[in-house]
Parts: C-alpha cells; sequence; structure tokens
C-alpha cells in the first residue's frame, strides 16, 4: 500500500527516457512505475540453512490489519514491501522494516485519522506476511512510529520494526525474482549511504527501489530536504504504478556493492517542466533516507 500526497512545489525538468543499468549479467531497463499489472517478488521466501530458515527483503509483505473504517471489525492482509534487515539496539537482535502505514487501519473515512498519535501503536503484535498470509508469516509489529505532517520534524518518519518469528533468519540479501532465493549478483554492503553522500550524488545518478509493484527500477534524486528526513525523486510511476512499494529499500552503488540508502514511502504529485509542454503534472516518488530512519528509530542498517 503507497500513500497518497499532493505536493504543488515545483521541480526539475526531466526527459522521459528509460533509465538502464547492469547488475551482475542482467541488463535491467525501468523507470521506477509503469509496469503495468506486474507483481514481483511475490513468493513465499524461505532459504533452508543448517539454522532456522533465511528471510531476504525487498519482497512482497503485509500485515493483518482492520479493515477501512466503518469495517474495521473485519481483518484483511495489506500490501507493501519488506524494507531493509536492521540491527535494534533496543532489543539487540536483527529486525526487518516496514513502512508503518502498511500495518496500520486505513481509516480514511475517520476524522482522526491524519493525528498520528491517536493510532500510532495500533499495529504493535500485528501479524506481517508473505503472500499466503498466516501460513507464510515473518512475525510481529514490534514497534513503530507514523508522524508524516511535517517531514523537517524530529519526529517525522513512517516506519514499523518487525520481530521475525523464532524459526526465521533475516539477512542481508535482497530477494530474486521468479524463485524463492536471493539475487546473488546483487551485492549488498555493510552499512548505510549517508544522507551527505545522498547531497553529493552526481546529477542523474539512479537510487535503485527494489520493490513488489515495480520491481527493481531506477530514477535519480530531485531533491533532498532541508532536515535531510527525506528526498524526492525526479519521476515515478502513476499512484496506481506504485501502489505497494511501500517499504521498499532504496540503494546505491558504491565501488560494485548496494548499500542501503532509504525507504520508499509514497508516490505525490506534483509538477515539472516540460521543454515541450511546459508545466504538467507528474507523480514522484518520495524516500525516508535511511540515516534519519536509523538515527531516530535507534536501528542500524547491517
Amino acid at each position: 500500500m503507497s500513500a497518497s500526497e499532493i505536493s504543488n512545489s515545483p521541480a526539475t525538468a526531466v526527459e522521459d527516457i528509460p533509465i538502464q543499468y547492469t547488475i551482475g549479467t542482467e541488463t535491467e531497463s525501468a523507470a521506477c512505475g509503469n509496469n503495468g499489472s506486474d507483481r514481483y517478488y511475490d513468493r513465499p521466501y524461505r532459504i533452508s540453512e543448517v539454522r532456522d530458515s533465511e528471510v531476504p527483503y525487498g519482497i512482497r509483505a503485509g500485515a493483518y490489519r482492520p479493515k477501512e473504517w466503518p469495517n474495521e471489525d473485519e481483518y484483511d492482509w495489506s500490501v507493501g514491501t519488506l524494507g531493509p534487515r536492521v540491527w535494534d539496539h533496543e532489543d539487540m537482535e536483527y529486525r526487518f522494516t516496514i513502512t508503518a502505514h502498511t500495518t496500520l487501519q486505513y481509516d480514511g473515512g475517520k476524522p482522526d485519522w491524519k493525528n498520528p498519535d491517536s493510532h500510532s501503536d495500533d499495529a504493535i503484535g500485528r501479524a506481517i506476511a508473505q503472500p499466503g498470509g498466516s501460513s507464510h508469516q515473518i512475525g510481529t509489529v514490534s514497534r513503530g512510529s507514523y508522524h508524516y505532517t511535517d517531514e523537517d520534524s524530529p519526529t517525522y518518519l513512517d516506519v514499523a520494526v518487525i520481530k521475525p518469528d523464532e524459526d526465521l533468519y533475516p539477512i542481508r540479501s535482497v530477494g530474486e525474482q521468479n524463485g524463492q532465493g536471493v539475487d546473488e549478483a546483487f551485492d549488498i554492503g555493510h552499512g548505510t549511504y549517508s544522507v551527505d553522500q545522498l547531497k553529493d550524488l552526481e546529477a542523474g545518478t539512479d537510487l535503485i527501489r527494489q520493490g513488489q509493484r515495480t520491481g527493481r527500477c531506477g530514477t535519480p534524486i530531485d531533491e533532498i530536504n532541508s532536515s535531510g528526513s527525506r528526498f524526492r525523486l525526479e519521476h515515478d510511476g502513476d499512484y496506481h504504478d506504485t501502489n505497494g512499494d511501500s517499504g521498499s529499500p532504496y540503494f546505491v552503488e558504491d565501488d560494485g556493492e548496494f548499500l542501503v540508502a532509504g525507504m520508499h514511502r509514497a508516490s505525490t504529485q506534483t509538477q515539472i517542466y516540460h521543454p515541450d509542454f511546459g508545466w504538467i503534472d507528474v507523480m514522484v516518488g518520495i524516500g525516508m533516507a535511511m540515516e534519519w530512519v536509523e538515527n531516530n528509530m535507534n536501528i542500524s542498517s547491517m
């Protein structure tokens, strides 16, 4: 599930050109969004080893949560993407992440829905699972923070931490498409790509996202806000193209490795200047900088 926001602040002009980049032996060509009705990374990932079964991230996952008000006595599974594996400094264990709004009841018609304090902790204990529901449960929400109204506030977050079930072990790898294993060619390094490094990226450098709705795609950063909490991408698909990418990890290639740079929070409408058509409405991606998430949630990408 992706949240939809509206922003009228202009962005820079971009050309409508597909983005190409090579990972391992495969060349992928995709700007984020515009992938029709396809779904990606939507299988139950369980990698059996000597120890407990291992689970990668960047795969489809959702929460068992109440339906939209007034049908809140009924439950169904939301759809999002499992975010980066992290070390939880509070519990001293490896955990997964996901966007908090994926775990919360979407009370679009409820008067207090936009008051995050009214339900930030409501999701604690809710089950998180891969496709197949309870038979492919990953774990449960241990804590979360949902404060999105002021992106320059220290409380600006949309993140939930997931405690894996006892027989599952989070690994520092992303899932492979059309399989149940990991993408060995996508080598994820230790640590986080910092906000300062994002600011210093050469113009046009892609942030690579792996989401269950758009697959693996790349788009350059257009703007980073003053607090360093969130970045905006140059372009994205239509809202319906990216619905389900919430929580998706963002990566930057660094000396042959891919470092976690952020988490996808939403797709939002803005305006860009097109040299042939003038100011036009487009959808852009909004990501939370991973350094900001780590500092405010007391976690670290590992």
